[in-house]
């Protein structure tokens, strides 16, 4: 039976950006560890999570380790951390994050190590760290994993940084049952290499561009195969967001303008367009957090002028593109269930991008794909958005009944009529691989949407990558994505 286990290391997250070490981007490190994460999930089929240590860039800022103890809090798989030398020293550190002395994984033992740091960076292994970790091995009869922050290599690896013991301990790993030795701290990486057994590999820090934690399968017969992830957006396509919230929106976590543009910089990001709920902007909150709430069933009944925030946003879009003219101004359509569009022209004439979204439907009656159908027919004629957002995610949300397969080719010819583009959008979704399948088949355009509430998700792409490779696509992404230029 294989094991698949993930190793991310030297994350380096701090509140400040550092000036030693400026090509570090600490001060989105915790947006891009939460992405790592947040990937795992969607990917699913991890067994362990393993961190490899400097989760912090300064020891003296011990406090923030609560905002990485939130992080892990969210994976799926069990996880596995351990400190590295820019980490608080050990005792504080695991009055935070959680202390294991090992991990058994599907007949796997995983042994953390946390050792003596020495001069130049370096590393010692104690007699008693090394008595234990034979110990640990010795009581088990599957094969053994270590994990350790520095490098622990034969010497015919080239690392900046090593164990000054390390000719004291791998001598023994073959007779230990250790199968791979798994370490962080050089930044770069190392190439990964076998001997006598045993896996070498020196994985690349999460901080520093392109942005890469790895995904490694350990088979039965004892091979591993590595598979880098990398954050950073590739260079083939000018890649754009077409699906972002701002503080405007009641459903915003953390949305900041000035670190999406250094989230821009740093990921290779074209363009993000603000995509404010429509009926966030006319309506109180109370009116808009139920999905059977009165604002689907009322329309603009409700609606009073002194809520009207429009003017207040369209003022923010303005502001931000003077600042970053990345951004395009623009909205998410709410349509209510006669089919009145929840826009007026204070909006509707005043931004670039419109996408359109069924946020609610409850009364589809014994043909919800009819009546889902009729609500999109409203978004395309009448509010002429160029984006069906998260294309029948309403199904799963409002338990109206099975996602309406019959339904598809129809929406699909009035996406062509109308120039609609389909969005595969990963927020609290799983799209239908059917309906994109029938979609590239057709020539709709696809978009690509993060629904950012967190700045986490700015430009988080990589499921959507997996999911068009997953469906057969391996063509050219500029032949089939949508281009709000054009």
């Amino acid at each position: 039976m294989s094991v698949r286990f993930a190793m991310i290391t030297d994350v380096h997250y701090s509140l400040r950006q550092t000036v030693q070490n400026p090509s570090r981007c600490v001060d989105i490190a915790l947006h891009l560890f939460r992405r790592a994460i947040e990937y795992l999930n969607i990917r699913g089929g991890i067994d362990l999570v393993c961190v490899g240590g400097d989760l912090l860039n300064c020891p003296e800022e011990q406090e923030l380790l609560s905002d990485i103890q939130s992080v892990l809090e969210r994976s799926i798989a069990p996880t596995l951390v351990i400190p590295g030398n820019h980490d608080p020293k050990p005792e504080r550190f695991y009055q935070t994050i959680k202390y294991q002395n090992y991990v058994d994984v599907k007949g796997v033992r995983f042994i953390p190590f946390v050792d003596e740091e020495r001069a130049g960076y370096n590393a010692f292994r104690s007699v008693e760290q090394i008595e234990r970790g034979r110990k640990l091995c010795h009581d088990f009869a599957g094969p053994k994993v270590f994990l350790q922050h520095v490098p622990l290599c034969p010497k015919e690896v080239v690392s900046s940084y090593k164990y000054l013991n390390a000719s004291e301990m791998i001598p023994h790993l073959k007779e230990d049952g250790v199968v791979m030795c798994l370490s962080g701290h050089e930044h770069r990486g190392i190439k990964m290499i076998e001997k006598d057994g045993c896996t070498f590999a020196v994985e690349k820090s999460l901080c520093d561009a392109p942005f890469v934690f790895t995904i490694f399968t350990l088979n039965e017969d004892g091979s591993v195969e590595r598979e880098p992830i990398q954050l950073q957006l590739p260079n083939d396509v000018d890649y754009s967001d077409y699906h972002t919230h701002s503080a405007f929106a009641y459903c915003n976590q953390n949305v900041d303008p000035v670190i999406e543009s250094r989230l821009m910089d740093v990921l290779h990001l074209g363009h993000v367009a603000v995509t404010e709920h429509t009926r966030h902007l006319y309506l109180r909150e109370e009116q808009c957090r139920a999905l059977n709430s009165s604002w689907y069933r009322k329309g603009f009944a409700d609606a009073s002028a002194k809520d009207n925030r429009t003017a207040a946003f369209l003022q923010y879009m303005k502001e931000q593109q003077m600042r970053d003219p990345r951004f395009i101004s623009g909205v998410e359509v709410d349509v209510a269930a006669s089919g009145e569009i929840i826009m007026r022209s204070d909006l509707r004439d005043n931004v670039k991008l419109r996408i359109g979204a069924i946020h609610a439907m409850s009364d589809g009656g014994d043909h919800p794909g009819k009546k889902f159908i009729f609500l999109c027919r409203h978004l395309f004629e009448d509010a002429q958005v160029r984006i069906l957002a998260h294309p029948f995610r309403i199904f799963a949300w409002s338990k109206i009944g099975a996602v309406p397969v019959d339904s598809f080719a129809e929406l699909i010819a009035l996406m062509k009529k109308y120039n609609v583009a389909a969005e595969i959008n990963f927020h609290k979704n799983t799209p239908n691989p059917k309906f994109f399948q029938m979609c590239l088949e057709s020539g709709v355009k696809i978009a690509l949407g993060s629904d950012t509430h967190n700045l986490y998700e700015l430009g988080f792409f990589n499921p959507h990558f997996d999911f068009l490779k997953s469906i057969g696509f391996s063509g050219d992404l500029n032949d089939i994505l949508f281009d709000a230029q054009c």
